[in-house]
């Protein structure tokens, strides 16, 4: 039988869902003063005042006040959007005084003062209706006193069961009362780590967890298939989260974090946060730029749920596409050179088009041939502004505009080329710039963003220095803050996310053996099993590839499943004759069960997050200046499970690490063995590998 109070707040969400739709269905489009093909110029969004729809969604939870305050009562409800009814109040998460939910009296906030916070709930929900509640109460309060009851009697129909949803079936009675410290070293107001025993010492406190709120949803949440797209995640999101998510708009912010701290995350609820159409001092025009096109499917959904307004969701690989005339070469090549990429390439376009602006066609088609024509070829204008042999020598190679259109290594000058004709449709200048996985962004890219941004404008830039994966990306956060103005503080340090999330303590453990010692210390939330390491023969690798996938499908069908390769070729090839087909999507492949496999090279599966994961011949992954960050990035994409299969010699630093007994071998014994217990006995065993 459910609980009184889950009953209760199922009312109230009954009616501020009621109250939600009305408003929503009566309220008036917004004059924006923003064309439609400018916010779908890389995103394919139409941008509006009006809300999306998905921001219609259940409160998410409630706070208690110890003294009764004018405005807001004994306490208020925290949603996606305002709304007041009867004696309820409910805010929008985006809103100053939400800080009291998502921090507790740590939160900086004027009013009401912090010190009158006693308590917070937490609500679960299934589609639009809540199913659980947690609770996190101040010392010496009671849930009772806390948490009267709201809204009256409402006709309430019965909890969900498992015909209703595919989601498993949730409890109904309150998660947890857990008593919260009113000081504590850390500060009062801090939530304590859930379980942790009173005599157990700070550091193996801090091994665990710093900090973390509602653990068992928190895990629950985690333990989830990954989903197509990101969702919100308000329910869960952790008071470190929050500090940077609702970091002061006129400040800059850089975020250094591990894999699976949250950084995509706490972007795209920042890009939401400091454009929610609910807040006065909103801004206008949020850029929200990550590295390729998969990146952008993956996380634009996400802000409507959050009541973000006027975001644009750029790819890096759709973006250059653009200003390039529509080439398509790949953004990255491994033969990528200094000159191909840096900011000094960019300034040379741009300066070109300047010279050369009273002689250009007046066919805009013509434009970026001509101005190329004049930089790949030994003319006065090549002579006056290129000046290092290196790059003269490169350009000369060119040989002429039309060539150079065919060569790769031309795309990131012919781009820049193309933004200083302002070729395409236009380019709205951005009141902030969020940029997910920025360690990765070249300096000719970073002149592509400097030029789509409103001037005073700011930055808010998420990445991690370990998944670098070129040398000709800044090596240091302070490298890269001096070159964008952005801070004159010679020591510079930016703000991190240490806590790890996403993926389990194993695979964390298992990659952090690439980095340098110091950054060896990976904190996680979830265990799972040791990473399978398997050394097959060459000609084998395609189809132990292949009976891995399906392991890791049949393992975790309502989840996502990638192989993560430098070339992937001869791998989709066995896939294909398997039955496997091509689908709409890029990179995926189906098969007659439904399963579906992301099928590419490491660059693609930056800032994406799979079930399970196979990484094949990591030895053969490309270093950068003796570092592993694009092997480092590929194994830690996994969630849960996390396989390593290998002909050629793994990299030294992994070489006797992960789980070794599934490697094939010539001993038929030990083969069986691992195939009865893999696959089930009675598996015709592959000849030998």
């Amino acid at each position: 039988m459910a609980s009184d109070d889950l009953q209760a707040e199922r009312g109230v969400n009954e009616e501020y869902l009621r109250r939600l739709n009305q408003w929503y269905t009566g309220l008036d489009k917004i004059a924006q003063g923003m064309a439609v093909p400018q916010n779908a110029i890389w995103s394919g969004n139409i941008p509006s005042s009006k809300p999306a729809d998905t921001v219609i969604r259940p409160i998410i939870g409630r706070v208690a006040l110890g003294s009764e305050d004018e405005y807001l009562g004994s306490g208020f409800y925290i949603g996606p959007w305002h709304q007041e009814f009867d004696d309820v109040q409910v805010v929008n998460w985006a809103a100053p005084v939400a800080g009291l939910y998502f921090q507790g009296r740590a939160t900086k906030i004027d009013y009401p003062d912090p010190s009158s916070y006693v308590g917070r709930r937490t609500f679960e929900s299934v589609e639009m209706d809540l199913t659980k509640l947690a609770e996190e109460l101040e010392t010496g309060v009671t849930s009772a006193t806390a948490f009267p009851a709201k809204g009256g009697q409402l006709s309430i129909p019965p909890l969900p069961g498992p015909e209703d949803s595919a989601v498993p079936t949730p409890i109904s009675e309150p998660v947890a009362s857990t008593p919260i410290s009113e000081s504590s070293e850390r500060g009062a107001g801090v939530f304590p780590v859930a379980g942790a025993k009173p005599e157990e010492s700070e550091s193996a406190r801090e091994d665990f967890m710093i900090g973390l709120c509602n653990e068992a949803l928190v895990r629950e949440a985690l333990d989830r298939p990954r989903a197509d797209h990101l969702s919100s995640v308000l329910t869960t999101l952790q008071p470190d989260q929050y500090r940077l998510v609702s970091w002061p708009a006129d400040r800059h912010l850089v975020v250094q974090g591990h894999p699976g701290t949250g950084k995509t995350i706490v972007a795209t609820h920042r890009a939401a946060f400091l454009s929610h159409l609910d807040k006065e001092d909103r801004l206008e025009r949020i850029g929200l730029v990550g590295p390729t096109d998969e990146w952008a499917e993956h996380v634009r959904h996400v802000l409507g749920e959050l009541g973000g307004s006027g975001i644009t969701v750029i790819s890096l690989e759709r973006m250059v596409r653009q200003f390039a005339d529509g080439l398509t070469h790949a953004l990255h090549h491994d033969d990528e050179r200094w000159f191909h990429v840096s900011w000094d390439t960019a300034r040379i376009g741009k300066r070109a088009v300047a010279g050369l602006r009273g002689d250009l066609p007046k066919i805009q088609s013509r434009q970026i041939r001509y101005v190329l024509d004049q930089l790949v070829q030994l003319t006065p204008l090549h002579s006056k502004l290129v000046k290092d042999s290196t790059t003269s020598g490169w350009l000369l190679s060119g040989k002429s505009a039309d060539e150079a259109f065919n060569k790769r290594t031309f795309l990131l000058l012919i781009a820049s080329i193309g933004r200083a004709l302002k070729i395409g449709p236009p380019v709205p200048f951005f009141d902030h710039v969020v940029i997910d996985e920025a360690q990765d962004i070249r300096g000719a890219e970073w002149s592509l963003i400097d030029s789509i941004r409103r001037p005073g404008s700011h930055l808010s830039l998420f990445g991690d220095l370990n998944q670098r994966r070129t040398n000709h990306t800044f090596s240091s956060w302070q490298e890269l803050v001096n070159q964008l103005e952005i801070s004159e503080d010679p020591d510079y340090s930016p703000e991190t996310l240490e806590q790890g999330y996403r993926s389990t303590r194993q695979i964390l453990d298992y990659a952090s053996h690439l980095l340098e010692s110091i950054d060896r210390h990976p904190k996680a939330l979830a265990d799972g099993p040791v990473p399978s390491v398997e050394k097959v023969k060459k000609e084998a690798v395609p189809a132990a590839a292949l009976r891995e996938v399906i392991r890791l499908c049949g393992r975790y069908p309502a989840g996502k499943v990638s192989v993560i390769s430098v070339d992937p070729v001869d791998l989709r090839r066995e896939f294909l004759k398997a039955g496997w087909r091509k689908t709409a999507v890029r990179f995926v492949l189906t098969n007659e069960s439904g399963h579906e496999v992301f099928m590419c090279k490491p660059v693609m599966a930056r800032g994406l997050e799979f079930d399970g994961v196979v990484v094949v011949e990591p030895g053969d992954f490309p270093e950068n200046l003796g570092k592993q960050g694009r092997l480092y990035t590929s194994l830690t994409r996994a969630n849960k499970e996390l396989t390593v299969l290998h002909s050629n010699p793994l990299p030294k630093a992994l070489k006797g690490k992960g789980d070794l007994k599934k490697v094939y071998t010539h001993n038929q014994t030990l083969r069986k063995k691992h195939y009865t217990t893999t696959l089930g006995v009675g598996t015709t065993l592959p000849e030998n590998g």
